[in-house]
């Protein structure tokens, strides 16, 4: 219930993870142009707190793995 009572902007950076993985299945199905998949994965990188520059998936996908942790043991308040 306590996550219920987060503000939306808590809740969306709580749910971030869940955003940013949606984000890579555009990049990585070539839903959208070249310059757009280029834009999407700056910000996919930025908002997980990696250089912006960063094209290493395991170190991109640890990290969202790791985020997607936190996020469920906050949830369920562990």
């Amino acid at each position: 219930m306590q996550f219920l009572q987060l503000s939306e902007e808590t809740v969306d950076q709580r749910l971030l993870p869940l955003f940013v993985l949606y984000d890579l299945r555009i990049v990585y199905a070539h839903l959208t142009s070249a310059e757009s998949r280029e834009e999407k994965f700056i910000s996919v990188c930025k908002r997980i707190g990696l250089d912006e520059n960063c094209r290493d998936n395991k170190v991109i996908y640890d990290v969202i793995i790791d985020k997607i942790i936190s996020m469920y043991e906050t949830i369920i308040g562990h």
